[in-house]
């Protein structure tokens, strides 16, 4: 039997050049009954009627190819100079209002947000075969008046007015070996003392100086003193203290030009060691997973700062989230034992709860209260302290944020008498 059938211009069978080819090249009449000619018939119908099938199952295959094949930004039009190369460009804008009130005068500045700063990042990524890969990781910072450096005295242009540089490293993966790391980037120690799940980091974390570093303690003896060479540690022999001075979470090595290498995730466990100038290294463990109803993530690391009289470094925190409440709960703590003689151990700890809720269809809604005790951190026998309040509210639609951060530091040492300084901090941050 002749079974090649004619298709129409849109790829659908034709019924009518089906039968016909059957009435004139298959079944002559005279050969065949009715009964048996009907048979055919029905036949044909029901192959036509699958073929039909096949034919609306390969266009929806189509139609769901072409549109997989679309970007998912169609406005997306960045390539990679080398065709071999997948290129992801990337960053943020974090800008805010910093009001504070130093226990003599208070005042308004116009920040860049240190907690997470204003960046601009280009990544790279080529795979070679089925268990290489490598990449690349450029990340600048432009900074227009750093909350790390604005003061009573400097209250515009402070900082490096240009880019700096934050990661500008290689890597080298295999699946099964795990990844090497070189130039400038994250030690492995880096981010032990910064696991938070609160959903509030961008206004308030361990490293509590972010907020506003920059400010200097005023005391009655001395008060604020004007010097030739802006934001000099000592001015007319007097000693000036900025936050930044008194609080820190002692979180790793930071990032710094090193080789790094860390270990492929085991049950969400990673581990890592480092190499830096000078003689520094430092190995940590990270581990972050999910379960039924809580999210986890915690960090110990072992810093040899083995420059500067830095001398040894531990540093840990950990953050669990229970995700049917929404609550909860990050501590963080680190200890530096000191090459001086004359040097007592540098120590804080910092506690925080959280709540995360969705308040609004537009995000959620983030609330936060922390704590921090430092001692020893800049001269023995000092005690820093902050309390804090945090809110931050997600914008989805537009990936961004807006924040509100209110903190209280106070600073007590046995030779000066400083008053507490109070701050406010609100923005917003769009990443892009």
């Amino acid at each position: 039997m002749n079974r090649h059938l004619s298709t129409g211009l849109d790829g659908r069978w034709s019924i009518a050049a089906v039968i016909a080819s059957v009435a004139i090249c298959d079944f002559p009449a005279a050969a065949q009954t009715n009964e048996e000619l009907m048979g055919m018939i029905k036949s044909l119908e029901q192959q036509i009627l699958e073929l039909k099938e096949k034919v609306r199952a390969n266009e929806e295959a189509a139609k769901r190819a072409a549109k997989s094949d679309k970007p998912k930004n169609p406005h997306a039009v960045v390539r990679s100079g080398k065709k071999e190369i997948e290129l992801t460009i990337s960053g943020q804008v974090n800008r805010a209002a910093l009001i504070y009130d130093d226990g003599d005068n208070g005042d308004v500045l116009f920040i860049d947000n240190d907690n997470s700063s204003t960046r601009l990042r280009a990544r790279g990524k080529g795979t070679l075969g089925e268990y290489w890969s490598a990449g690349t990781n450029f990340e600048v910072q432009f900074e227009s008046n750093s909350t790390q450096n604005v003061n009573q005295i400097d209250e515009r242009n402070a900082g490096v007015d240009n880019f700096t540089q934050r990661k500008l490293e290689v890597w080298f993966d295999h699946r099964q070996l795990g990844r090497v790391w070189l130039g400038q980037g994250d030690s492995a120690s880096n981010k032990t003392a910064e696991k938070d799940l609160s959903g509030t980091g961008v206004v308030g974390s361990s490293d509590v100086d972010d907020s506003a570093g920059g400010l200097f303690f005023r005391d009655d003896d001395s008060g604020l003193l004007a010097c030739t060479i802006a934001g000099a540690k000592e001015c007319d022999g007097i000693e000036r203290i900025r936050i930044r001075d008194a609080f820190t979470n002692l979180d790793g090595l930071g990032r710094d030009d090193r080789i790094r290498y860390d270990t492929p995730k085991f049950h969400g466990l990673k581990l890592s060691v480092s190499a830096l100038a000078d003689s520094q290294w430092d190995v940590a463990a990270h581990f972050a997973k999910q379960y039924e109803k809580l999210k986890f993530e915690a960090g110990l690391g072992f810093a040899d700062q083995n420059a500067f009289s830095k001398g040894e470094r531990i540093s840990g925190s950990f953050s669990a989230l229970h995700l049917p409440t929404g609550i909860s709960l990050t501590f963080a703590s680190g200890n530096d034992d000191p090459d001086q003689n004359n040097r007592d151990d540098e120590y804080f700890v910092y506690g925080k709860l959280g709540y995360q809720a969705h308040f609004f269809t537009v995000g959620k809604t983030a609330l936060s209260l922390d704590y921090y005790d430092g001692d020893n951190i800049d001269v023995n026998g000092d005690d820093a302290q902050v309390y804090g309040f945090q809110f931050v509210q997600k914008l989805d639609p537009l990936a961004a944020e807006v924040f509100l951060g209110l903190r209280n530091y106070v600073y007590d040492r046995p030779d000066r008498d400083f008053d507490d300084i109070f701050t406010t901090l609100t923005g917003a941050r769009l990443k892009f």
